[in-house]
């Protein structure tokens, strides 16, 4: 079995700004705990949970004006005033859940929902990944020994683009899928053994039961 045979597609992504209703819509329309941020060109920033999103949308004061679409020049437009959570306070909030419809109190009835909300201070960097056609095993192993939550999958592309960056042949490409410590225990209670694997997948993988 290869990372690309459990792994969960397509993933659903932020990108490093966003506007309130489109956060508003990632937490509505998905159930997921972890999204990928990405960038335009397809570079992965880091990774944010859902309970990072929702703590975000406590905040109005981290809430900005998009810029104004007028014939303005852009070095004559006033600068947008972007403030951020101090971390103690960010980490605090985690603590203090909202439902969703709380957060829709709280969050709708007198909010500009064109305004943006800049992800970047508050991203997970570092997030790890794994190749599309490693092994299950290799995904187990990465995600029992960092105590991951997530395992972003990305692709192994051949010589060309992703967006506007080059790529050479065997560099990582975009994020193809995710894999979760849900995913790997539910092939735990499989149970399946070596041979079956051989029989049922055509690949020899190993057991998956390792000792927590």
């Amino acid at each position: 079995l290869k990372a690309a045979d459990i792994m969960s597609s397509p993933v659903v992504s932020l990108a490093p700004e966003m506007s309130v209703a489109e956060l508003w819509q990632v937490l509505v329309q998905h159930a997921h705990l972890d999204f990928p941020v990405i960038t335009e060109r397809g570079a992965l920033v880091g990774a944010m949970s859902r309970n990072d999103i929702e703590t975000l949308l406590q905040h109005r004061e981290v809430f900005y004006q998009p810029p104004a679409n007028s014939g303005i020049n852009n070095q004559q437009q006033q600068p947008r005033i972007r403030r951020a959570l101090r971390y103690e306070t960010f980490i605090n909030n985690h603590e203090t859940k909202m439902s969703i419809v709380d957060l829709e109190q709280l969050l709708l009835p007198d909010i500009q929902l064109d305004m943006l909300v800049d992800l970047t201070p508050y991203v997970q960097i570092a997030d790890h990944t794994i190749d599309q056609h490693a092994s299950v095993e290799r995904a187990f192993e990465i995600i029992r020994t960092l105590g991951l939550r997530t395992l972003w999958v990305t692709s192994t592309t051949a010589s060309g683009t992703v967006g506007s960056t080059s790529l050479s042949a065997g560099a990582l490409g975009p994020i193809v899928g995710c894999i979760t410590r849900h995913d790997l225990a539910l092939l735990e209670e499989l149970g399946e053994t070596d041979a079956e694997i051989r029989d049922n997948q055509k690949s020899v993988v190993g057991t998956y039961k390792y000792n927590s």
